[in-house]
């Protein structure tokens, strides 16, 4: 919890409430990391059809 006060949230709003959403156990970023996981690996599928 120490790195928290290096995050000050008038410089870095978002991720200073991420930081606490995080700690808390209210978000783990799973559903976002699955989206872009998602994204990419269709992206690369397009790409491997036109080659």
């Amino acid at each position: 919890k120490d790195y928290v006060s290096q995050i000050p949230p008038e410089k870095y709003p978002y991720l200073n409430g991420l930081t606490h959403q995080v700690m808390e156990g209210r978000y783990d970023g799973l559903h976002d990391f699955e989206f872009g996981l998602e994204l990419i690996l269709e992206g690369l599928d397009k790409v491997r059809d036109i080659i």
